[in-house]
């Protein structure tokens, strides 16, 4: 189990972000502790993993709650999907493309995925469209 200072570290946000995915709905505790504090269980930490993913991609957060809460929703086939997207927008970048797989690699085997790991896939996509927008300015000199 996480605190939400713990999850927020790992995770790159804020505790008011956690705050507010709670109050819309879209992330809840997995406890409350009798002093009020709130735990994250791994559960809880694939959940924000999908949240990250999907506001990365400009989805809104009303759009979010809709996919993740369907009946029917899948952590590994959406993870799959997830891959093939950012395969194809950051062919282009090894290193990023190194980082997911291996994030991904860690769910296909039943381990819990860091979540470091996809943070740093994030800050990998980045910086590698960064420098595309650089080099196509260039161009355009």
């Amino acid at each position: 189990m996480y605190t939400v200072k713990q999850l927020s570290d790992l995770a790159e946000v804020s505790v008011r972000t956690l705050h507010y995915y709670d109050e819309f709905g879209l992330l809840h505790p997995s406890k409350i502790g009798s002093n009020g504090y709130r735990y994250y269980d791994e559960a809880a930490l694939l959940r924000l993993q999908q949240i990250l993913f999907y506001r990365e991609i400009g989805l809104e957060l009303a759009q979010i709650k809709d996919i993740l809460d369907q009946p029917d929703f899948d952590l590994t086939s959406a993870l799959t999907s997830h891959r093939a997207t950012l395969a194809e927008t950051y062919k282009f970048d090894p290193a990023f493309r190194k980082t997911f797989e291996q994030f991904h690699d860690d769910l296909a085997d039943y381990l819990h995925p860091a979540i470091t790991s996809y943070v740093d896939a994030m800050e990998d996509a980045e910086l590698a469209q960064m420098l595309a927008d650089d080099a196509v300015n260039k161009r355009r000199g």
